[in-house]
Parts: structure tokens; sequence; C-alpha cells
């Protein structure tokens, strides 16, 4: 991914400098996530620009940008863990998609915006290609449970629902776009501009 980032060119009295976007932007304290949460690598990528920028500047905010599918929940929540752990206000802007796990994250955001043809999509955690015997099954379906219950809580604290409001929405996939998702409390608000949220 990093090989498809441009570089920003900047000229000065002294000379030219060449710096990724990717870099910019992180001057400026925005995180990029996009695609998958997957990897132990992509996570603690993840974690340590926060801590970064958490011990870098405590008063300032992060702005975290998500265009993301989801991923393994556990990794997931490590990140989201961090975004809640810091001192900095957190500022978390959906573009494009954020599902399954991308949306848990989103909703780490102390203010959550969205833009006007983005979408958010929640549902349970699914478990694939489970083998084993059946302690091992029923272990790995109680586990499920757990971050089942997990999800739907934050989604709940976050959207003031119940809990089984949530838990009937994430038995399926359900999709909302943005009014739909600022309607029912999962955004704040749409942005239609990238810099009614950050100073580019």
């Amino acid at each position: 991914m990093l090989n498809l980032i441009p570089n920003a060119i900047k000229e000065y009295h002294t000379g030219t400098t060449c710096d990724s976007v990717y870099d910019e932007l992180y001057n400026q304290r925005i995180i990029y996530l996009a695609g998958t949460i997957d990897t132990a690598e992509e996570v603690a990528f993840l974690i340590m620009q926060i801590m970064h920028l958490s011990v870098h500047d405590p008063d300032s905010p992060i702005t975290l940008v998500i265009n993301s599918p989801g991923g393994n929940v556990l990794n997931g929540m490590a990140v989201y863990d961090a975004l809640k752990a810091s001192p900095c206000r957190i500022i978390t802007v959906c573009i494009g998609t954020a599902a399954s796990m991308g949306a848990v994250l989103f909703e780490a955001g102390d203010e959550r915006c969205i833009l006007p043809h983005s979408s958010i999509m929640i549902h349970d955690p699914s478990v694939s290609n489970v083998y084993g015997t059946a302690v091992s099954l029923q272990e790995t379906v109680e586990r499920v449970m757990d971050i089942r219950d997990m999800t739907a809580g934050i989604f709940a604290e976050r959207t003031g629902k119940t809990k089984k409001e949530i838990l009937r929405l994430t038995s399926r996939d359900t999709w909302m776009d943005a009014e739909t998702a600022v309607r029912e409390n999962f955004a704040d608000r749409i942005v239609n501009t990238l810099d009614e949220v950050v100073k580019l």
C-alpha cells in the first residue's frame, strides 16, 4: 500500500524536499486506515501512531479517517482500546465504508463524522473453517458469543440504544447510509468537506 502513496514536493529557499502524502497527513495528526485490520504488524503500526501522537501533544486532537471492511476483531479491539486510552480528543471520519470491525473503530471517536455518500455496516462476528472436538467447538462458540456481547455493548453505549436493539440489528448485515447513520446515532454529523473536520 505504501508504494501507492504519492509524494508531496515542497520548494524552500534552501532547496526542495520530497515527502510522502502519508507523512504530510501524519504531521497534521491524521491517521488513515484503509483496508482490512488483520495482521499484528498492521495493528502495531496503527497503535504506534496513536501512542506517538498522544505523547507528542496530548492536548491536540487525532483524526482517524476510516475506509475499511473490517477484519480480525481481537486485533481491532487493540486499536479501539488504544484510541480510548489516548488523552487526545479522537475524531473519526468515515469516507467510503466503515464495516464490521471498521464500524466499531468508527464508534471510538469523541466526534464521529461521515461523508455524504459513505456507509456503515454492522453485524455479528462470524466463524469460518472451525474444526476440532466437541469441547473445543463449544469453547469457540462461547468466545464468539462473548465478542458479540462486547461489540454490542460498544454500539449500545455510543448510540444510546439498548443492547437488545443492537443485537437485533447485528443479527444480519445492517447497512446505513450517512443520513441513516446520523438519524440512528451511529454518527454525529455529515460533513461535505474534509476541512470541516481538519485543517489540511
